[in-house]
């Protein structure tokens, strides 16, 4: 059905899908995807980029397509073994699984011993950006941005990614053999300068993410106040990380999304409301404890001898005493036992 609308009404609509959606449709027939990948069409994906709540992704740099862009945000892809892969280095532009990141991402002097063997390096580890893991993290705290990187220093004992690494050490050893000092000048010049926009694209793209984490964070507890939910009412981290691990996703609070994720939240704040109660509850019947205890070895038991003290029963066993019950329950359980009476 989508292959019979007019290339310019498709256009149009794909405006206004976000950038994996657009990278799906790509998928689903060979005619869009000569469509929507073709040169001709990156102003869609820039449109679907720009229009992103709360702010636009920024600009890619040079070399960096609209569809990898795309893929490399929003897919959660392997990108050696199509496994799921949450570890991305925006700087490398590459999104790998834990096995196939140790693969392919390898320390500097190892990668060069094979490639650079007979070559002067004193320049060469600032020509590609090194691995910036462990990623960068902005707590909900922290609402500082990542500071720009006013210049690149790395060594051979950063990681690089080995095909780069491969492909930029070619053009190395082919500029070195021309014997062209200004060549070589010009050629370590816009290297470095490409290398240092893309580890600040990075640093970008981290800002981004905070952003638009904190943008659904603020989304999750407006409509949770509509249930008479507030933040006081939310479980501490340590006692449910699950929860906060659904308040912290960074994907945009769409709809579908929050009618996903409504009933899990609830659940969870049901949970800790009962968790608290029942907590309360127990400090009520430990202070309940106390009381009876001190009754116990004091003298308010009026003539009556040490062992008729000592044969007085239990706590567990008096608290299940009508009395003792009515004491326990005659109030609620932030009310103090003693303010009762």
């Amino acid at each position: 059905m989508l292959t019979t609308i007019p290339q310019l009404r498709l256009s149009q609509i794909a405006c206004h899908l976000e950038p994996l959606d657009i990278l799906q449709l790509s998928r689903t027939s060979k005619a869009l995807r000569r469509l929507l990948l073709s040169r001709t069409s990156r102003h869609i994906w820039i449109t679907a980029r720009k229009r992103i709540a709360p702010r636009a992704l920024p600009d890619a740099p040079a070399g960096l397509s609209e569809p990898l862009y795309a893929a490399l945000v929003f897919q959660p892809t392997c990108m050696a073994c199509g496994s799921r892969a949450l570890s991305v280095d925006y700087a490398l532009q590459v999104r790998f699984c834990r096995p196939c990141w140790n693969e392919n991402v390898i320390r500097g002097r190892d990668l060069a011993k094979a490639a650079l063997e007979d070559y002067i390096l004193d320049e060469f580890f600032s020509l590609l950006p090194a691995e910036t893991r462990p990623r960068h993290t902005l707590t909900r705290k922290d609402d500082r941005s990542i500071a720009h990187v006013e210049a690149v220093k790395q060594t051979k004992t950063d990681r690089y990614y080995w095909i780069e690494f491969s492909a930029i050490a070619e053009q190395y050893r082919q500029v070195c053999e021309l014997r062209d000092e200004q060549g070589f000048g010009e050629f370590v010049a816009e290297r470095s300068a490409a290398t240092l926009a893309r580890l600040n694209f990075h640093r970008d793209l981290l800002n981004w993410e905070h952003d638009r984490m904190v943008y659904r964070h603020h989304m999750v507890d407006h409509r949770l106040e509509e249930y008479g939910y507030e933040v006081a009412d939310y479980p501490s981290r340590g006692v449910d990380p699950e929860f906060y691990m659904l308040r912290y996703d960074a994907r945009y609070m769409k709809p579908r999304i929050w009618q996903i994720i409504r009933p899990k939240l609830l659940e969870h704040l049901e949970a800790e409301r009962s968790r608290r109660e029942k907590a309360k509850w127990k400090k009520r019947r430990d202070l309940l404890r106390g009381y009876y205890r001190s009754f116990r070895r004091s003298d308010r038991v009026v003539g009556a001898s040490d062992i008729q003290k000592r044969t007085l029963a239990n706590f567990e066993d008096a608290s299940q005493l009508p009395c003792m019950r009515a004491l326990l329950v005659a109030q609620p359980p932030h009310v103090g036992i003693t303010d009762c009476y």
